[in-house]
C-alpha cells in the first residue's frame, strides 16, 4: 500500500508534452524583454511593421531556447488555461 501511494505522489501535475514552469519562465522573460525593446523603437518603419518585427523577435527567442512552434504553443495553451501553475 505504501509503495502504491509513493508512485502516485511522484506523478507530475504537468503533461509530459509541454515545458515545465522552470523551462518556460526564461522563455517568457526573454519574449517580454524583446517586446519592450521593440516598443521603444519609435522609427516610422518599425511602427509600421511592429507586428511583423515582434513576431520575428519571438521566433528568435524560441529558436535561441531551442523550442519548436508546436511545443511552445502546446505549453502556452496549457498555461493560459492553468495560470496558477506558473
Amino acid at each position: 500500500m505504501m509503495i502504491l501511494l509513493t508512485l502516485f505522489s511522484c506523478k507530475s501535475k504537468y503533461p509530459s508534452d509541454i515545458l515545465t514552469p522552470e523551462e518556460i519562465k526564461p522563455v517568457l522573460f526573454d519574449i517580454m524583454v524583446a517586446t519592450q525593446v521593440k516598443q521603444m523603437d519609435t522609427t516610422a518603419v518599425t511602427r509600421q511593421h511592429f507586428r511583423d518585427s515582434l513576431t520575428l523577435e519571438i521566433h528568435r527567442v524560441r529558436t535561441a531556447h531551442k523550442i519548436d512552434d508546436s511545443l511552445y504553443f502546446r505549453s502556452m495553451t496549457f498555461y493560459e488555461a492553468h495560470p496558477d501553475f506558473l
